[in-house]
């Protein structure tokens, strides 16, 4: 027989809870938040709250009553409300949310980390990684789904939170500290960098072109048209929606200077 020790799970935990779960799993997973053990990801539960039992009758009938109720540990209500979630999220991007929540980020010295704080749980995403087009959509709902939880990026050399003006332009919440540089005409899409540009970093590594819903990039032509200008042309007419287009600050100029921080342009079809 395993003792405690044996099955005691050490560690982060998430638990995935939905419409249809109910009863001793609304229990479960609502213990299991009311002390501070697990974070629940997914959709209110079913609120299926209620013992019921049978009490047979002197003339063959059967008579059902309800003769209990279940409360989570705390007194919440379970019956006819459900458990909501700490994290609302679609369930088609239910997995991916639970990877990044669960993901490992402990260099965060230098790199770009966003990260959210829920009761005993700091979330904290590396910003490359949910970048990606298979978590793109997950951070997303992941965002959406915390309300008014405050949403900070940075490092360990210091954070900084996202205003609710950032968090409406959902750009920074993908390209946190990067610049603004305005609305570009879909019709030329040109961006004057200012400065003479070294033409070997005028790639998609550098500079892409990004469909703001989904993540995916936009396969494109990129030309330097003078000095300090270059130009990306889509290979294929955009589809309507808003795009990104995103200058890293990888890209080096003429005089091998970087550029000091990454820009950001929308375009809008």
């Amino acid at each position: 027989m395993s003792s405690p020790a044996d099955v005691f799970i050490d560690g982060a935990m998430v638990v995935l809870v939905d419409e249809y779960s109910a009863s001793a799993a609304e229990i479960l997973a609502a213990a299991l938040r009311d002390n501070q053990r697990a974070l629940l990801i997914g959709k209110t539960t079913y609120g299926k709250g209620t013992v019921q039992q049978v009490f047979p009758l002197s003339n063959g009938d059967k008579l059902k009553l309800t003769v209990a109720r279940f409360y989570s540990p705390w007194g919440g209500e379970i019956n006819g409300i459900g458990i909501k979630p700490d994290i609302e999220v679609e369930d088609e991007n239910c997995l991916a949310a639970v990877r990044l929540i669960l993901s490992s980020n402990r260099g965060t010295m230098h790199g770009k980390i966003l990260a959210l704080e829920l009761d005993s749980f700091i979330v904290a995403v590396d910003a490359s990684r949910l970048r990606q087009a298979g978590y793109w959509k997950a951070w997303a709902d992941i965002v959406d789904g915390i309300g008014d939880v405050p949403v900070y990026y940075g490092n360990d050399s210091g954070w900084n939170e996202l205003t609710a003006e950032e968090r409406e332009l959902q750009w920074p919440l993908y390209y946190p500290g990067y610049e603004f540089v305005g609305d570009i005409s879909e019709q030329d899409i040109r961006i004057d960098m200012k400065s003479g540009l070294n033409e070997r970093y005028i790639n998609d590594f550098n500079i892409q072109l990004i469909n703001a819903d989904s993540g995916q990039r936009i396969k494109s032509e990129l030309k330097v048209v003078n000095d300090s200008t270059f130009s990306c042309q889509p290979l294929n007419p955009l589809e309507p929606g808003e795009y990104w287009l995103v200058i890293h600050d990888t890209l080096r100029f003429a005089d091998g200077q970087r550029l000091p921080q990454g820009q950001i342009g929308i375009i809008r079809k």
